[in-house]
């Protein structure tokens, strides 16, 4: 079933997400709930809130939780955690604009997973996201932290990867080392 826009609008506006579930995006093909109790989601998001806080990184820029972001007419996108200037939101609390993310950050559980990878890698490039941070503890190859920079039309042109236990370095203006030291590995299915 495809949506139109306004009924994109609409299922955003009236969804009502379970206690232990997560929107992750409404666009006109479809909508993507998935649970998150019970999963190193929470974890993951403590740590890097923590390294934003000990990068001291607050004044210009505002880290926030599942901040819905617009692609336009074709959806909205609720990234795990997001980095704008702090005048974007400025009281808005409903479709940022996604040009102006500074870093967009997914972490992927086995139902986001392939969203997160594709879709989601696509959509911030096109939309001019200079830094998406994809933490994917179900990569294929191991878990995963990986920075795509330089956006482009069809995906990014950098990308820097580490396994989970490695750490990573955004770009300026957001210059801070993450450790992904404590982030957990999800057990074998």
């Amino acid at each position: 079933m495809t949506l139109a826009w306004l009924d994109v609008l609409k299922a955003y506006e009236e969804v009502d997400v379970p206690q232990g579930w997560r929107l992750s995006h409404v666009t006109v093909s479809e909508m993507l709930i998935y649970p998150v109790l019970e999963s190193p989601y929470a974890v993951m998001v403590d740590e890097l809130i923590a390294h934003w806080r000990h990068a001291h990184l607050g004044g210009a820029f505002l880290l926030e939780p599942e901040l819905p972001v617009s692609l336009g007419r074709a959806g909205i996108f609720v990234p795990d955690l997001c980095v704008v200037h702090r005048e974007v939101v400025n009281g808005r609390t409903l479709r940022i604009p996604l040009n102006e993310l500074l870093l967009a950050v997914e972490i992927t559980n086995t139902g986001s997973a392939v969203a997160s990878r594709n879709r989601k890698l696509r959509a911030y490039a096109k939309g001019g996201v200079p830094q998406y941070l994809l933490i994917d503890a179900h990569d294929p190859g191991g878990p995963t932290v990986t920075l795509h920079t330089d956006p482009a039309e069809d995906g990014y042109l950098d990308s820097v990867r580490v396994l989970f236990g490695e750490p990573i370095t955004l770009r300026d203006p957001l210059a801070m080392t993450i450790s992904t030291a404590n982030f957990p590995v999800p057990d074998p299915d």
